[in-house]
């Protein structure tokens, strides 16, 4: 079991029971089973439980969904918004495939013909 505190948009969690500490303005939800990774899932305050969001991947999972020769074709490209694109991959814990950033890029990586315009929905799955 495991304790979610909300105030407002505020959200903690902790498997410490809460309840003797100073909280009264704060919403406290018992939650059973193991707090869910918080990098992809968030607390919905209207179901008053964890929902998964966007389309997160590990960095690695995402990189693995290049073929090694798209991949290399990428990381060696001299296009500046490719070389940018793939300092903030690599400087990423997860990368959101749902997000418009990593669409463009994907889609931008397409255009300029380092991947097949097809690979474009696969990567972004």
């Amino acid at each position: 079991m495991f304790y979610v505190l909300t105030l407002g948009d505020a959200v903690m969690v902790t498997e410490s029971n809460p309840y003797s500490l100073p909280l009264a303005l704060w919403s406290i939800h018992e939650v059973d089973g193991t707090i869910p990774d918080l990098n992809t899932h968030a607390w919905d305050f209207q179901s008053d439980g964890f929902v998964k969001f966007g389309g997160n991947l590990s960095r690695v999972d995402f990189i693995l969904r290049f073929t090694a020769s798209e991949w290399e074709a990428a990381a060696t490209s001299s296009d500046i918004n490719i070389k940018q694109g793939m300092a903030l991959i690599l400087a990423a814990e997860y990368i959101d495939v749902a997000d418009m950033r990593t669409m463009m890029l994907v889609g931008y990586c397409a255009m300029i013909g380092l991947i097949l315009d097809s690979r474009v929905a696969e990567i972004l799955a």
